[in-house]
């Protein structure tokens, strides 16, 4: 008997039988091109029998791992291979999986769930279906399933289970208490989720190249009432046409730049980096978690390295082959091929120790939703650094397309970006004026406001 059992082995001794959602993912991979099945946060393996043929299990929880291996896993009869890795970036290649799996909720676990959802659409073939099983946060009764029995006689145990808003973290975050007792012991588990509104969850979905959504209520065969549905099971369609970018011809010149990025951040002289490593510094030794927001080919991510910083870092870019070079550097945890002009694509609050943006606000129609973005995302005492292209006397147009360039740029002066910070609720603590780069397109200099600000309130 397992006088004090990990929160894996509760977890196994309570859903190890649950065949609840076979049904739906069986329904799922019938209707999508032949292929794997890719299940994101497997835990033990709980759903291979859900569907015939090749499983990826992905699951960074040893506990889980031990779990599968010893206790599931027959490899005479299971076509299986295992990744430990993070659902938010694995080795698959893109265009692998028939379908994606994030069942019980394990979605809501995976924070960021953007960087998630984002890897299994890469790793998805077009027509690929995705499957998620949520609880829905518009429903006026919230989990509480009351005690819970085990019925495996090696982990003998009941448990009390409550999920509960926990507004102050964020408008989409919860708190699940998980008290489980067995004869001699007593343990409580607590851990934050993200349950974002239906709709909040589609909107995403269909900015990543998703669509075709399906809901069923807490059973399959249960239809979905947004006001009474406690729990949902939720399935979509990868379209084989992904969105296009808010400015297609700026996508292309970073896509045709993408090889020899590293050359021309050279030859402009830009100075944004060293500014960048000398407010890091501080972090020598750390292990602070970076929301790198137009992170190219991943250049911000060397600087870093060079001051001693060891981040957990998450990368965001519009071009996908930005986005292929840094992924090949092994830096981040995360990588997202997404538009930020076509609003801030995090979901979760008070998430990040530091978030930089360099080089992108000039290119931003909506900069006041990214400010506010980027200060919910933040935790309390974390920074942004973020730069802006300053009005010039001989500055274009802001918000105009540049002539010979086909791209529109905003800049700003040092009067709009304090209001701009202070509208979003975010306290600066530096802004300096200085050269960032000579443009080639333009043939001139460009100068950009350096801006350190902190996030000290909720």
């Amino acid at each position: 008997m397992t006088e004090n059992p990990s929160y894996s082995q509760v977890i196994y001794s309570f859903n190890a039988n649950d065949k609840f959602d076979f049904g739906m993912i069986k329904a799922l991979k019938a209707i999508c091109p032949a292929g794997p099945v890719v299940d994101f946060g497997a835990g033990f393996g709980r759903t291979i029998g859900a569907c015939e043929g090749k499983h990826y299990l992905v699951e960074n929880d040893i506990d889980m791992l031990e779990i599968l291996s010893t206790k599931v896993l027959n490899p005479n009869i299971h076509d299986v291979e295992i990744l430990h890795e993070s659902a938010h970036l694995t080795s698959l290649p893109e265009k692998t999986a028939s379908i994606c799996t994030f069942c019980w909720g394990a979605l809501a676990e995976m924070r960021p769930i953007t960087f998630a959802l984002f890897e299994a659409s890469r790793v998805l073939v077009d027509g690929g279906g995705i499957y998620c099983y949520m609880l829905n946060p518009e429903a006026p009764k919230i989990g509480d399933v009351g005690l819970s029995f085990s019925t495996l006689k090696e982990f003998p145990c009941s448990a009390n289970i409550l999920t509960y808003p926990y507004r102050d973290m964020g408008k989409y975050e919860y708190l699940t208490q998980f008290e489980a007792r067995g004869r001699g012991w007593h343990r409580l588990f607590t851990f934050r989720q993200i349950f974002p509104p239906v709709e909040i969850l589609m909107s995403f979905m269909e900015k990543i190249g998703f669509s075709e959504f399906e809901f069923t209520g807490s059973r399959s065969d249960t239809p979905f009432s947004t006001s009474e549905s406690r729990l949902y099971h939720m399935t979509a369609r990868k379209k084989s046409k992904q969105q296009t970018c808010f400015q297609p011809e700026l996508h292309d010149l970073y896509e045709q730049a993408s090889s020899t990025y590293d050359d021309i951040v050279e030859k402009t002289k830009y100075t944004v980096f060293d500014w960048m490593k000398r407010k890091i510094s501080k972090y020598e030794n750390a292990f602070p978690k970076i929301l790198d927001l137009g992170c190219g080919n991943g250049i911000a991510a060397d600087k870093i390295k060079e001051v001693g910083c060891q981040p957990v870092m998450y990368g965001v870019d519009f071009s996908e082959k930005m986005i292929q070079e840094a992924k090949e550097k092994k830096y981040y945890s995360g990588l997202m091929v997404y538009d930020l002009a076509k609003n801030f694509p995090i979901l979760e609050e008070l998430e990040f120790n530091i978030i930089i943006g360099m080089g992108i606000t000039e290119f931003i129609p909506d900069i006041t939703s990214f400010l506010d973005s980027v200060k919910r995302s933040l935790v309390l005492g974390g920074e942004a650094l973020i730069t802006f292209e300053l009005t010039m006397s001989d500055s274009h147009q802001s918000g105009q397309r540049i002539s010979g360039c086909q791209f529109i740029k905003y800049h700003y002066s040092v009067e709009k970006v304090v209001a701009l910070l202070q509208q979003a609720g975010l306290t600066i603590n530096s802004i300096e004026k200085n050269f960032a780069y000579h443009s080639p397109l333009l043939k001139k200099d460009i100068k950009y406001l350096f801006v350190h600000a902190t996030r000290k309130s909720l």
